[in-house]
């Protein structure tokens, strides 16, 4: 499991480091509107990445 844990933690370190890149590249190439469909999945995505990151730490904390 705690290979697992630890997986999981790398990935979604690897996933925020190039969602983070996707983000700065797309407020610089295009404008896009509050109310944009991709504006809507950024957000999305941004949420999925917090909740998961969160949940990665509270496993970390756990097994130390």
């Amino acid at each position: 499991m705690s290979r697992l844990k630890n997986f999981l933690i790398d990935d979604l370190k690897e996933i925020d480091h190039s969602f983070q890149n996707i983000r700065e590249a797309i407020n610089c190439k295009i404008n896009y509107q509050d109310d944009s469909i991709l504006s809507k999945d950024i957000e999305t995505l941004e949420r999925f990445i917090i909740y998961w990151r969160q949940h990665s730490q509270n496993l970390e904390e756990q097994t130390q």
